[in-house]
């Protein structure tokens, strides 16, 4: 089989949609994926609320087309700095945020490009399943440890399986009994983990036939065009937010908080 060029994946996705389809869940369109990512938004703003404190400097990993970037940039943070993957990202975050710096860095290889600079707080958001070699995981976790401050927060998301590891071509659904031991063994402290997402995500981590069958009838609905795809966005977007809040698990991404001893 061959195997999985993550660059080349990504620099294709990107120069063919620099936008929010392209960086978000493929195949469902720009009009759902801004409500995709308005929840996205909402989850970002709730949980870096309390422990944004004295932060002066971040890295945002993974930073596609700017997303979390902008979030960022509302907080007023002294420092904010990126990093993708790709030529393509890189160059166009250059020019839209000229007062921050970006670097071209794959994290789960030999970083260089930081120098001695380290951050009070990292950001990995919906890019660390894509990292589908395990030692490579490995490897950017300890990278992302190696960057950040004493008592510094990382936070990331990713789908914490209940059951045994799914590895896709481009994609790894790795266990919540192998992410967390690969946290511990980095220096961290697990603070929290949360639902990013109930109904309006596939539903990899749950048998439950009711949440299936909301998914597969939103994919019908999705797929009639972009003004379905908005009204479902629009109708769901409050439910979701109720359910995220109602739960402390998820049927599909969820966001972790860790701490560096």
């Amino acid at each position: 089989m061959k195997k999985f060029d993550p660059k080349k994946y990504w620099e294709k996705r990107l120069s063919e949609n620099f936008n929010l389809n392209g960086v978000g869940f493929c195949g469902m369109g720009n009009t759902y994926n801004k409500w995709f990512y308005k929840i996205r938004a909402y989850i970002f703003k709730k949980y870096t609320k309390k422990i944004i404190n004295n932060v002066n400097s971040v890295l945002d990993i993974g930073s596609g087309t700017g997303f979390y970037i902008d979030l960022w940039k509302k907080k007023r943070i002294k420092r904010i700095v990126g990093c993708d993957i790709t030529d393509t990202a890189v160059s166009n975050l250059k020019i839209k945020y000229p007062e921050s710096s970006f670097f071209r860095i794959d994290i789960s290889g030999n970083i260089t490009g930081f120098g001695e600079q380290k951050f009070d707080f990292i950001t990995a958001f919906d890019m660390l399943f894509h990292i589908v070699d395990d030692e490579k995981y490995n490897k950017a976790i300890n990278n992302i440890s190696k960057l950040l401050t004493k008592d510094g927060f990382f936070i990331f998301s990713d789908v914490f399986l209940h059951s045994e590891s799914k590895c896709l071509e481009h994609y790894v659904a790795r266990s919540k009994k192998e992410i967390e031991e690969v946290i511990r063994k980095h220096g961290f402290e697990i603070i929290k983990r949360r639902p990013v997402f109930f109904f309006m995500h596939t539903p990899i981590d749950t048998h439950n036939k009711f949440i299936h069958w909301v998914w597969k009838m939103q994919n019908k609905i999705i797929h009639r065009g972009y003004k379905w795809a908005n009204l479902l966005g629009f109708l769901i977007y409050p439910i979701e937010i109720i359910m995220i809040n109602l739960f402390k698990e998820g049927p599909s991404t969820e966001i972790m908080i860790c701490r560096k001893k």
